[in-house]
């Protein structure tokens, strides 16, 4: 059957980005596949003709196009997802087709990633102590950041990008310069692991949360602690803390804890605002959404939470999973909640529909999953 020719312009700009050949009963899906492997095309587009979006995979003829006709292209990054696993694997994901698009090998198991606000790069925290800077489409990392005496559990970026905050087994949060690769801060005041660290949205202010029943919020130009919740004086949880978490606004802090319960706080006041109690079971983990009206938490009771952050309202949905559930994040646009599981299942669940709408990840191939393919850490890449 002779092939169709179709030119691609650019709906913008007018230029010709190109010309591809498929067959005449070929797809609109095979027409964007074709047009998104041309130069200068990013991976996902849009196709316009006269002015309508080309929309599903009907085949050409149905869908109004000849051979020889033009049509308009809107080049949109897809949606794309991190995950790091205790296999010791990084994997970035285009969520539109559920597929891996890079593997990152590193030589210990993999406790967290954070992805860059410069595009293109991430950071990772290993149970070897180090942590790794990494470019996508690298095969190797670009740095390694050594200091720490424990294991890293986490890692954050600061706003510009230019510096790293993370969390050890060795009791303290520590602040590296990425152009230097050298320490800024160390932050000392837990008695034992610090589970978690987060940086404030304006970079100025930190928190941590430790297995000594402890978290806190710390001051970054003067390296002090500034607030201090400790379970032991009947002040914060009563246990090991997992996870904390920023508002988008910086005025409130999350925690999720061994207690089964995930608690809001003023950071300014200490105020105790809100505690959600639900989870049967520990809470791994805890994170707001990008409008601040939301928070999620994850946990070893095989559910995900989704609750109202700034009102009484209380939760919203839950999802079951089929393992315990250690790490989640929001989409970007505040519509697709991800979690990560112990069997290193990663699903994405719609907050509108609360529906689960995919479902992927390490060690999926397998038959049976084994403990090293837990997914430990998630972060949306920005748009």
């Amino acid at each position: 059957m002779a092939g169709w020719q179709v030119e691609a312009v650019g709906a913008l700009s007018g230029e010709s980005l190109g010309t591809v050949t498929l067959p005449q009963d070929g797809s609109l899906r095979e027409l964007r596949r074709l047009i998104a492997n041309l130069p200068g095309v990013s991976a996902t587009v849009k196709l316009f003709s006269d002015g309508v979006e080309l929309q599903g995979q009907s085949s050409l003829a149905d869908s109004g196009l000849r051979d020889g006709c033009e049509v308009q292209v809107i080049s949109v990054r897809s949606l794309q997802m991190l995950s790091g696993s205790q296999d010791g694997t990084a994997r970035l994901w285009e969520l539109e087709e559920r597929s891996e698009v890079q593997r990152f090998q590193h030589s210990a198991e993999l406790n967290g990633v954070a992805a860059s606000p410069e595009p293109g790069i991430f950071a990772s925290g290993c149970s070897d102590r180090s942590i790794s800077l990494w470019r996508f489409g690298a095969t190797e990392t670009s740095c390694q950041l050594q200091g720490h005496m424990g294991q890293v559990y986490s890692v954050d970026f600061c706003p510009a990008g230019s510096a790293l905050l993370s969390a050890s087994g060795d009791a303290t949060a520590r602040l590296w310069d990425l152009a230097s690769e050298q320490e800024l801060l160390c932050l000392r005041g837990h008695m034992r692991d610090v589970n978690s660290a987060a940086v404030s949205p304006d970079g100025r202010v930190f928190a941590t949360g430790s297995d000594d029943y402890s978290f806190a919020v710390w001051d970054r130009a003067s390296g002090k602690m500034t607030q201090h919740w400790d379970g032991r004086r009947g002040d914060g949880h009563s246990g090991r803390v997992y996870s904390v978490a920023f508002s988008p606004d910086g005025f409130y802090l999350a925690t999720g804890a061994v207690d089964k319960k995930a608690k809001v706080w003023d950071t300014r006041t200490g105020t105790s605002l809100r505690c959600y109690s639900g989870h049967t079971d520990l809470v791994n983990a805890v994170t707001f959404s990008p409008d601040g009206k939301l928070l999620a938490s994850a946990s070893d009771d095989f559910t995900s939470h989704v609750w109202t952050a700034d009102t009484s309202q209380g939760r919203i949905a839950s999802y079951k999973q089929d393992a315990e559930v250690l790490t989640l994040s929001f989409s970007g646009n505040g519509q697709t909640l991800a979690t990560g599981s112990m069997t290193g299942a990663i699903c994405l669940w719609d907050l509108s529909s609360h529906q689960e709408v995919g479902c992927f990840g390490v060690g999926q191939d397998r038959e049976k999953p084994t403990r090293y393919d837990r997914v430990t850490s998630l972060c949306f890449l920005p748009v």
